[in-house]
């Protein structure tokens, strides 16, 4: 029971910092901590706040308007206007923001979810065994 602890600890750590470098340092961490082993193979295969180029199909950042690899303009993104008003840029970064809150509570609930059902699983098989 001991080792159970830190072994937790370490996968929560590890589920960091494979989510950092997916843009979702903070809910890889707690995912890490609530499924251990299973929070990092989530974080592993979660593909975060990016998405493939489709030129080169390398993983760039969601919002990217040029890949940063093959340096063409990304499909379906408007280029930025000079004469944009401030007023409208911020209301675009606020829904962006706000898109990206709500896809990571959605992420972070299914988790939760399973890993609930995880844990209750392990819990009955271990009481059955009793």
């Amino acid at each position: 029971m001991g080792i159970i602890i830190p072994l937790w600890l370490l996968c929560g750590i590890v589920a960091a910092i494979i989510g950092a470098q997916k843009g979702e340092g903070c809910v890889a961490f707690i995912v890490g901590i609530l499924l251990g082993p299973f929070g990092v193979l989530l974080a592993l295969l979660s593909p975060g706040n990016q998405k493939s180029c489709p030129y080169c199909r390398k993983m760039i950042h969601e919002d990217a308007t040029i890949c940063p690899y093959c340096q063409k303009q990304q499909v379906g993104r408007e280029k930025v206007s000079k004469t944009r008003t401030e007023e409208g840029t911020q209301e675009g970064s606020f829904l962006r923001t706000w898109s990206r809150i709500r896809k990571s509570v959605i992420r972070f609930s299914l988790f939760i979810l399973l890993g609930s059902v995880i844990l209750f699983v392990i819990t009955w098989l271990i009481n059955l065994t009793k």
